[in-house]
């Protein structure tokens, strides 16, 4: 029996992940037994126990110490009550945590929380966030000593594992993230999508940027980009994907409004609304300071968007030394790598072609699911 901990995936990229992991375990037959542990909200509510999966589902924490009160009921409560229930062999844990204590249970976690391990990002942060922040670092440094493997989702962020955490080299492996199997029919798109009949004819071009509004993904960039263009002679406009109910993303929306910039939000979206989006859409823009891997990053790639990326090491771990890079803090310099590409159809469909090709460097869902069944069972494979 694999016990599997996805009770803490609500952002949007870690949600996307864990559903694809479930779809996957529900289609791929009855050969192993398996107990998730789910939030209680709608994405994960629409499963439905089967002869070999169960699902339990747990209370969202609301607020910092309710989050933490969560955390240690699954890690010292709920999850040790399963383990005296059932004949649990291993268990895998997406979201960083993972304290329970068994020598005969294989134990995998996976590390998506960037300020865990980037010290850069975690020092800029103010006072309020850097105590919260110092609690899921303590966290972490129980759960690696503990834990027979951490996952990472990119050499960035093993590069940044092996600097914090010198001592548990041999724990940490990488296994990048996949394509959304809700893209997966979609591809088809990609031999049509190289990219584009009449570019060179067209009088406004369209930046995505797919992300949640949170400060390190750095939406204000977009707002001295668009008032750059608005400068020139070349027309776009930028659409989001943020919740207007998250801190922060109302006050963005308004700014943006009051200066009459061209920054529309289609609000959150769902991977098939997203699909439309990456074929329509001429770049792809991502301003974002850091990330564990950035789940936009290969969707784009899948669709043969071309990708305009600051040069920071996340980044260049998924695009490698072909992406299109800028200055990360010059708005000048993403400026002038976007003309260029406008103004040089060769160019454009050349660096489209090469975003395909790079796409194929990451695994589909299946090979995905494949890859971290092989560690809970002890395979060396990922």
């Amino acid at each position: 029996m694999n016990l599997i901990n996805f009770s803490n995936q609500l952002a949007a990229g870690p949600k996307n992940i864990s559903l694809n992991f479930i779809k996957e375990i529900l289609s791929s037959g009855k050969d192993e037994m398996y107990i998730f542990l789910v939030p209680s909200i709608v994405e994960y509510q629409v499963f439905k126990d089967t002869q070999n999966v169960k699902f339990l589902f747990v209370e969202v924490g609301t607020g910092f110490i309710g989050k933490i009160l969560k955390t240690l009921r699954i890690n010292w409560w709920i999850i040790p009550k399963i383990c005296r229930t059932e004949t649990i062999e291993s268990i895998l844990a997406f979201g960083n945590f993972l304290t329970y204590s068994s020598g005969a249970i294989k134990k995998v976690v996976l590390l998506h929380h960037p300020h865990i391990v980037d010290d850069e990002l975690f020092y800029s942060l103010p006072i309020s966030s850097k105590i919260s922040e110092s609690v899921k670092r303590l966290v972490f440094w129980l759960t690696i000593r503990n834990v027979d493997i951490v996952v990472v989702q990119s050499d960035y962020m093993l590069d940044q594992c092996y600097r914090k955490f010198p001592k548990y080299h041999s724990k940490f492996t990488i296994i990048h993230n996949p394509i959304s199997r809700d893209f997966e029919s979609n591809l088809s798109v990609q031999a049509n999508n190289l990219k584009r009949a009449g570019f060179k004819n067209k009088d406004k071009f369209t930046l995505l940027y797919v992300s949640r509004f949170y400060p390190h993904k750095n939406h204000e960039f977009l707002i001295d980009l668009s008032k750059k263009f608005l400068e020139s002679s070349l027309k776009i406009e930028i659409l989001v994907t943020i919740d207007p109910l998250l801190e922060g993303a109302n006050n963005f929306l308004e700014s943006v409004n009051s200066q009459k910039l061209p920054i529309y939000n289609l609000n959150e979206l769902s991977q098939q609304e997203l699909a439309q989006y990456y074929v329509s859409a001429d770049f792809m823009i991502f301003p974002s300071i850091a990330e564990t891997f950035g789940n936009p990053i290969i969707e784009a790639l899948f669709f043969s968007l071309p990708l305009i990326l600051p040069n920071r090491g996340y980044a260049k771990a998924l695009l490698g030394e072909g992406g299109a890079y800028y200055d990360p803090v010059s708005v000048d310099s993403c400026f002038h790598l976007l003309k260029t590409l406008i103004k040089n159809e060769e160019s454009y469909i050349r660096y489209a072609e090469y975003c395909y090709s790079r796409s194929l460097v990451f695994p589909n869902s299946s090979r995905w699911v494949h890859l971290f069944k092989g560690l809970l069972r002890g395979s060396c494979e990922a």
